[in-house]
């Protein structure tokens, strides 16, 4: 498998689990920043960055296919034990709390200024 298809391979776990979209694998994977962890961002960077490198022919010798292979797998591993429902479900209940919190203290808010002014 080359560089390409590894490439390809990730950029659809990329956009299947985490939703990111973007013309190819370097966009995606910028598009990702935080959302992956610091490790396998770290591999994937290394894979864009081979991918680069093939282009030259002096470059493409320097490649490290040993790291190449593990860091694939290593992306992939952690790609696949994401579950975008999971995730879908979880920033919905993160923007309800947020909210519900928000319409709490403006109650409170007015329960007070009712009550300073007398009318409670």
């Amino acid at each position: 498998m080359d560089l390409d298809q590894r490439a390809a391979r990730l950029a659809d776990l990329l956009e299947g689990r985490l939703g990111i979209r973007g013309p190819d694998y370097e966009a995606k994977l910028a598009r990702a920043g935080r959302l992956l962890p610091r490790r396998v961002r770290d591999e994937a960077e290394y894979i864009a960055l081979a991918r680069r490198m093939q282009q030259n022919p002096k470059l493409a010798s320097q490649i490290d296919w040993a790291r190449i292979d593990k860091g694939q797998a290593f992306v992939e591993r952690h790609l696949k034990t994401i579950d975008p429902g999971d995730r879908t479900r979880q920033m919905a209940l993160s923007w309800l709390t947020q909210n519900a919190l928000n319409l709490v203290i403006v109650a409170v808010l007015v329960a007070a200024a009712l009550m300073w002014r007398g009318f409670l």
